[in-house]
């Protein structure tokens, strides 16, 4: 994720990570982006609510956090 977004030239702090797991919001938190984790995988809403990161139903309302 760090390559790819240095190959974007844009600072991490200005990427929004959408994904469908808890190592998604890790890899987002590592390299310095935000996330929002969405309840459309295989990762119980339970599992990503704990990690404090937004939690979202819809892809469209994880574009609200952008």
């Amino acid at each position: 994720m760090a390559t790819h977004i240095a190959a974007l030239s844009v600072e991490p702090s200005q990427v929004l990570v959408i994904g469908d797991s808890v190592d998604d919001g890790m890899a987002a938190a590592y390299v310095g982006a935000r996330a929002v984790l969405y309840t459309g995988g295989m990762t119980p809403r339970e599992a990503l609510e704990a990690t404090g990161w937004p939690v979202v139903d819809t892809l469209a309302a994880a574009l609200d956090h952008a």
